[in-house]
Parts: structure tokens; sequence; C-alpha cells
């Protein structure tokens, strides 16, 4: 008992002596703000990119953006079986953020091979998750972006 006390505190000290913040952490230290976000294409793409570049608007700060985001998604059927069936998709995120006042176009892509999955409810929920992580790379680029701009 007292040797797993001894290990907890030894890993507590440990982790907080080395300077861990989780990265989730409400410690957000950007001095820019987005204005306003106006979404064109996919709307579940967009829905999720909005909700990750929510946090960055409404900042009284000096430096103000306003985001176009034109957003595109495909779903291409990769390969076959011999039987016909669906074996593998390709799925590609692109967007086009036009940053304005300063009128500069950047523009990302992902690309991800999924397998065809028998239960589709499952297909389709993993394909959400994709999703998501296409817009949570897009939105975290564009933020690195905006802070390279100040």
């Amino acid at each position: 008992m007292k040797l797993k006390n001894l290990i907890l505190i030894f890993i507590l000290i440990t982790i907080y002596g080395c300077g861990f913040s989780s990265i989730y952490s409400s410690n957000n230290s950007s001095n820019f703000s987005i204005n306003e976000i106006i979404l064109e294409g996919d709307s579940s793409l967009n829905n999720y990119l909005k909700s990750n570049l929510i946090k960055y608007q409404n900042k009284d700060t000096e430096i103000q953006f306003i985001v176009k985001v034109e957003t595109n998604y495909e779903k291409n059927v990769l390969t076959k079986s011999k039987t016909g069936k669906i074996t593998n998709y390709e799925l590609i995120g692109e967007v086009i953020f036009d940053i304005q006042p300063i009128n500069k176009k950047i523009s990302f892509k992902e690309e991800k091979i999924m397998e065809s999955m028998s239960d589709k409810f499952q297909e389709r929920k993993y394909e959400k998750i994709i999703k998501q992580n296409f817009a949570k790379s897009f939105s975290d680029k564009l933020v690195f972006e905006l802070e390279l701009l100040k």
C-alpha cells in the first residue's frame, strides 16, 4: 500500500515538475480575433470547422479577421472485390480559407483511405469521426497561419 502511494506521489511530482499542461486547457493566448466566419460547401464539415473556430471569435484584440471558408468533401470508391463489392473508399477533404482584410487565400487538403465495413452504421460513424479530424486539422492549420500573420 505504501509502495503504491509512493509511486503515485513520484509520478505526480514528475508530471508537475516537467511543465505538463493539458492540451484542452482554456488558456488561449492568441492575440487575434475572427470576427466573422462565412461558410460555403459541405455542411457537416462546415459545422465541425465552425465549432473549432468559434473560440477565436468576439475577443477584444487589435488584429481582427473575417474568414470565408469554402469546403469540399468527396467519398470515392477506391477498390472493389471480384464480386463487385466495395472494399475501400478514399475520403478527401479540401478547404480554402479567404482571410480578409489582408486578402490572403490558404488552402489545405486531407486524404484518408477507409475500408468498407459490413455494418453500415459503424461505417457512417467512422466516416463522421474522419470528417471531424479533417476539420480539427484544418482549423489548427488556419490558427497557426493566423498566428504567423500578426
